[in-house]
């Protein structure tokens, strides 16, 4: 993917296209590697409501990438992205719900989380997973 393209198209206010862009700076991939603008970008395209950004954003709190690390911050993100259906986002969640990080443990809503992402076929169960990085 050509970022100068992306870079160019991102102020139009697409949020595949700020999420795609924000991958390129998270890997480092054509452009210098940028955790600070990839968040920023990834922000502008989860503000927008898309959940690949969502989970990623969740991703880079629970992890410290780029921000402090935030377990509220990423169960924040991760539920909104959940709630659409993104199925690394409900694992994360799970794996949030289960050991009580972010939120209260509760087992409950662990299995529930870890369902619906297993219904869709995603096996990564117990590991932050950053969907497209």
């Amino acid at each position: 993917m050509d970022s100068f393209l992306l870079r160019d198209q991102v102020s139009t206010k697409s949020g595949q296209l700020q999420y795609n862009l924000g991958n390129l700076y998270a890997r480092g991939d054509g452009v210098p590697e940028d955790d600070a603008e990839a968040i920023r970008l990834y922000r502008l395209a989860a503000e927008q409501g898309y959940a690949r950004a969502q989970s990623n954003l969740g991703a880079m709190y629970s992890l410290g990438d780029g921000v402090p690390q935030d377990d509220r911050e990423a169960v924040r993100w991760w539920r909104l992205a959940a709630e659409q259906g993104e199925a690394a986002a409900q694992s994360n969640l799970g794996l949030m719900c289960s050991n009580g990080e972010g939120v209260p443990e509760d087992d409950v809503l662990a299995y529930m989380w870890y369902n619906l992402a297993a219904a869709q076929g995603h096996a990564s169960v117990g590991l932050v997973v950053v969907p497209g990085v």
